[in-house]
């Protein structure tokens, strides 16, 4: 008897976006979890106060944060790296993606933001202070109805997280940037990334 010929379509491959995107130094986001810890930092656009005060964060606490074994990852909407803004902050050795198409914000569940999350009371009186601190605005570079986020990866695995609720959300960095407790017991617990 004759066999039958079968046709099977190619399965779609789903592309894991920790390895898609390469940062301004040439090191995916997978490669640099699997060195050390990385807290993922992702920003809403370079001309918005609250990421540039997010950034004059990241910058006064640097230490701190590398001083818990974890580095900084920036990732941010534009088509070009902030690069002058970078030096502001004294950022620009810090591995920056760019995401023009908001592909890692879905990944890590960011959202386009509600009118309240955007445009409410919280966000007019911390961008207020967020001015007087000194920290302007700039032209909108990327998407800016997308919330930002803070993620710790380890392993190539994301361990932890902060999802504003509102752009004005300012995250404890330090603590985000500290292992979960069972990491630091054993780096090859399942529940950090190790296989």
């Amino acid at each position: 008897s004759q066999s039958e010929l079968l046709v099977v379509p190619p399965q779609r491959m789903r592309l894991d976006p920790f390895h898609r995107f390469i940062s301004q130094l040439g090191a995916s986001l997978s490669e640099l979890s699997r060195r050390r810890p990385t807290l993922v930092v992702l920003l809403r656009h370079s001309g918005c106060r609250f990421c540039r005060e997010t950034l004059g964060d990241l910058s006064e606490l640097r230490e701190q944060i590398e001083a818990k074994g974890t580095r900084i990852a920036l990732v941010h909407m534009g088509t070009e790296e902030p690069i002058e803004l970078l030096k502001k902050y004294s950022l620009e050795d810090v591995h920056c993606f760019r995401d023009p198409t908001g592909h890692l914000y879905e990944y890590f569940g960011l959202r386009i933001g509600s009118f309240r999350q955007l445009f409410g009371p919280k966000v007019w009186f911390r961008g207020i202070k967020a001015a007087i601190a000194g920290h302007g605005i700039g032209a909108l570079n990327g998407n800016g109805f997308r919330m930002p986020g803070v993620f710790l990866m380890h392993e190539g695995q994301v361990l932890k997280g902060f999802r504003h609720q509102s752009a004005a959300d300012r995250p404890n960095y330090v603590e985000l940037a500290k292992l979960p407790q069972s990491c630091e017991l054993s780096s090859a617990s399942s529940e950090c990334g190790g296989s």
